[in-house]
């Protein structure tokens, strides 16, 4: 299954802020009986119609029982018996709603896209599908899903639809042909904006100020691979983190699209050119000054010699045992793996920048619509509105705005992981932002009454147990503090309109399925080639044999896809 984050990133999040929620789920048979839900009619106003009144949580009579798939993060965690098939969300389901969830098979992450190409092909389909984009194009395609529009404008709840307006572009990646085909998993965008983290330890030994330009960075990632910042004599350091998949936009540790961003680059993104045209990133001349600058940075040793074959693990070894200093991430890095950093070292300090420019232009930083999956409903099954109760009911438990907010729907103890028990996840877009902002308003007045949620209280209390010295509750203060914190970066991006998304979203095309996989593969081998060494003249070849191997009938079908 494809994930936007590393898995133990994902878990750490949720722990702390609810931020994402990746999961898989479906379903295959449906019982047969006579069912009714919750719902009166009231004479119409200018018609002699009825009109439906429809409960959003009205509970099935006598209960259904629809099958599902899913896959299962290795981290979760059950609790007094509890178990996938039977814990808090199962039983609030079948008890409250009148829905019984039979998982049909459940399979690790790692397996679980492989499983259901294997029961898509058989034809072996669940009631509720929880399926990546192009999956979910195919099905569509071959009429074996709901058309769920009309079943949306009825049964989602006001609170639901709220969140779908928060987001509209994500929520309408889940419509095909201009018809809503599945319940997107809505996220927030905000854990894919790129943020800079230095250790500001080392800067202060060695006399450096704040970064605020590219060459700034580059001059601190000398000084940081160079000038024995960790003061044990040794050439035992470099300047920035880098792994074997620093193109991948989603990379949690050892990623490089900050640094390309501070160049005006977007490889692997799809941005509109001075035409208004959406034009690939990867083959635009910007990405060629960047691969150029991190070539010298490679030779003169500020970049690892062995990133080549180092995945994120390597990686993230070398930032917790002081060997690096510099990190192109994400908001979520003080949970991961900075914190072990800090931890292990007592002197260590990491501090968030915005990222910096290679010019006197300002830095774009690029994020992305962060629907990944979709839940999706068999064409088969006689109760495609239970979808739309299921989403109403996740949101109804676990939105702090709900009269029915049930905290031990999230949580345990504030630590423990029970949202991710929910095949269902939609989260709001901005909940994170928002809390952010409670939390500097507390801190800065000292008045807790603007704190709203659980969440809120729990991530002020640990930002007041930092700052009275306890070094393990850094991450909410370097997350969701004051001045120095990465929402408050992100907030300021948003506010200044200082954010660029990537223009293609959705199911591939039909040329990028059937070609694009080579054209990554043969990407990612020469950038990183020439990273190494190969002459910068690689990169314009590359262009060339790009556009030629089908880039360019990719680039015509995006654009008609943007027309539409």
């Amino acid at each position: 299954m494809k994930k936007s984050l590393a898995m133990k990133v994902i878990s750490l999040l949720i722990a702390l802020s609810m931020l994402f929620s990746l999961t898989a789920c479906g379903s295959k048979d449906t019982k047969e009986e006579t069912t009714s839900t919750s719902t009166s009619s009231v004479p119409g106003e200018n018609t002699s119609d009825t009109e439906e009144i429809v409960d959003p949580l009205g509970k099935y009579d006598p209960v259904i029982e629809l099958t599902a798939w899913r896959s299962q993060d290795a981290s979760m965690e059950f609790f007094d018996g509890d178990t996938i098939d039977n814990n808090i969300w199962t039983r609030g389901w079948e008890n409250e709603l009148g829905i019984k969830i039979k998982y049909v098979w459940v399979v690790p992450d790692t397996q679980f896209e492989q499983k259901l190409n294997v029961a898509i092909s058989s034809g072996d389909l669940p009631d509720l599908m929880v399926v990546p984009s192009k999956q979910l194009k195919d099905l569509a395609e071959n009429d074996q899903l709901h058309d769920l529009t009309e079943v949306y404008e009825k049964y989602a709840s006001p609170m639901v639809k709220d969140i779908s307006n928060q987001d509209p572009v994500s929520f309408n990646t889940a419509k095909i042909g201009g018809r809503l085909m599945a319940i997107p998993c809505m996220d927030s965008s905000h854990g894919q904006i790129p943020i800079l983290w230095y250790r500001a330890d080392w800067a202060k030994k060695l006399g450096l100020n704040e970064p605020k330009t590219m060459q700034d960075i580059i001059a601190m990632a000398e000084a940081f691979t160079k000038n024995d910042p960790d003061g044990n004599n040794k050439n035992d350091t470099y300047g920035i983190a880098m792994s074997k998949n620093f193109l991948i936009p989603t990379e949690a540790v050892g990623g490089l699209k900050g640094f390309f961003n501070g160049f005006h680059a977007y490889p692997k993104a799809w941005i509109k050119d001075s035409s208004g045209n959406l034009a690939y990133g990867s083959i635009q001349p910007e990405v060629k000054d960047a691969l150029l600058q991190l070539q010298k940075l490679y030779k003169d040793g500020i970049i690892d010699k062995e990133f080549g074959v180092k995945d994120t693990a390597k990686v993230v070894e070398d930032v917790v045992s002081d060997k690096v200093g510099i990190l192109f991430g994400f908001m979520f890095n003080p949970l991961y793996p900075l914190l072990d950093n800090i931890n292990q070292n007592l002197d260590a300090e990491w501090i968030p920048v915005p990222i910096p420019s290679v010019d006197d232009r300002l830095a774009v930083p690029m994020t992305s619509v962060p629907v990944v999956n979709y839940c999706a409903v068999n064409k088969d099954c006689k109760y495609p509105e239970a979808l739309i109760k299921l989403t109403n009911f996740y949101v109804d438990k676990i939105d702090p705005n709900s009269p029915n907010y049930d905290i031990n729907y999230v949580t345990v103890e504030g630590e423990s992981i029970i949202l991710n028990y929910s095949f269902i996840n939609f989260n709001a877009p901005n909940k994170n932002l928002q809390m952010h902002l409670n939390i500097k308003e507390a801190l800065k007045t000292g008045d807790e009454s603007v704190l709203i949620t659980p969440e809120e209280k729990t991530n002020y209390g640990r930002i007041l147990r930092y700052q009275q010295g306890e070094r393990p509750q850094w991450p909410a203060a370097a997350i969701f503090g004051l001045e120095t914190s990465a929402f408050e970066i992100i907030h300021k991006y948003i506010q200044n309109n200082n954010l660029i998304y990537d223009a293609f979203y959705g199911a591939p095309t039909d040329t990028m399925s059937e070609k694009m996989a080579t054209l990554n593969q043969r990407e990612e081998e020469v950038f990183t080639r020439i990273v190494l060494g190969d002459p910068i003249d690689e990169f314009d070849k590359f262009v060339s044999d790009w556009k030629k191997l089908g880039g360019d009938q990719i680039t015509k079908e995006v654009n008609e896809r943007f027309a539409e």
